[in-house]
């Protein structure tokens, strides 16, 4: 707590505390002068959904006892067309899963925004079994096809060049 606001703290910076309990938290630690501003990150609505999926500029302002502002553009696949992002938004429920999850699991689709939507049903086993998709089913293939040859991609974890 020392580095917080005792001898050894800094003047004029911005620091951010996060967690996933609150109610754990000793109240020394989040007290009234050391912690000045509380906000709550709910799950994930449709319109985040669509906005993280899609890829928005978003500017942050904080006007307090200091001005800060900056850009930075959030999204997996900026560009995408409408259809893929309604699809999308459409297989995912609103407010089942945080920002965090919904990065976890597009991450394994980066630069493939086709796959992410068709293979969007897995998202819940993926996020919370830690099961990572090794191969994705190109969209082209069709599930109810009986032939013995299809056509998959493995992923490319590294974010592509365009993306």
């Amino acid at each position: 707590m020392n580095a917080l606001d005792g001898i050894a703290s800094q003047e004029g910076r911005l620091l951010f505390l996060t967690t996933n309990k609150r109610e754990l938290l000793d109240e020394a630690l989040v007290r009234p002068g050391r912690v000045d501003q509380k906000y709550f990150f709910d799950m994930a609505h449709t319109d985040q959904i669509e906005r993280f999926f899609r890829g928005n500029l978003i500017i942050f302002r904080i006007f307090n006892s200091c001005f800060l502002e900056f850009m930075v553009t959030l999204g997996f696949f900026p560009g995408v067309h409408d259809d893929l992002v309604e699809a999308f938004t459409r297989k995912v429920p609103s407010r089942a899963f945080s920002m965090a999850e919904l990065q976890k699991y597009l991450m394994f689709y980066r630069g493939d925004a086709k796959s992410a939507v068709a293979d969007a049903h897995r998202l819940h086993d993926i996020v919370n079994d830690g099961e990572r998709p090794r191969y994705v089913s190109s969209s082209s293939s069709s599930s109810s096809s009986s032939s013995s040859s299809s056509t998959i991609s493995i992923l490319n974890p590294s974010p592509s060049k365009d993306a």
